[in-house]
C-alpha cells in the first residue's frame, strides 16, 4: 500500500481522522464481514456520523442473508444519527435480488 493506507477497525476511525473530515464514507461488506456483534457495530455508526462533515452521507451495502446478517444496521440505536435518503432514484434500504440491502444515510 501507499503511506497513507490504513488498515484497521471502523471502530477506530476517530484515531486516524478528526471529526468532520469526511464528505462521504462508503462501508461494504463490512457489517457480517468483521463487525459482528451490536457493541462494535453501533460504535462504528457513531464513529462514522462523528467523522463526517455535516450533510455528509454515509452509503452502507450488506447482504440480508444468513451468516451475514448477524448484525442489521436499520436496527441499531446509532443508525437513528442519520436520515434515510434516496440516491439516483434508489430509495435506502433498498434489496437487490441477491440479498444486498443499500442504505443511503446523511448526517
Amino acid at each position: 500500500g501507499t503511506k497513507n493506507h490504513i488498515v484497521g477497525s471502523v471502530v477506530n476511525l476517530d484515531k486516524y481522522f478528526p471529526k468532520n473530515f469526511f464528505n462521504v464514507i462508503f462501508m461494504g461488506g463490512v457489517f457480517g464481514y468483521g463487525l459482528n456483534n451490536k457493541k462494535d457495530a453501533e460504535i462504528s455508526l457513531k464513529k462514522c456520523f462523528n467523522s463526517l462533515k455535516p450533510k455528509g452521507f454515509l452509503i452502507i451495502w450488506w447482504r440480508d442473508s444468513a451468516p451475514r446478517n448477524i448484525v442489521i444496521p436499520k436496527k441499531l440505536s446509532n443508525y437513528k444519527l442519520f436520515s434515510q435518503k434516496t440516491f439516483q432514484g434508489i430509495s435506502s434500504g433498498y434489496k437487490t435480488k441477491d440479498r444486498v440491502v443499500f442504505e443511503f444515510l446523511q448526517k
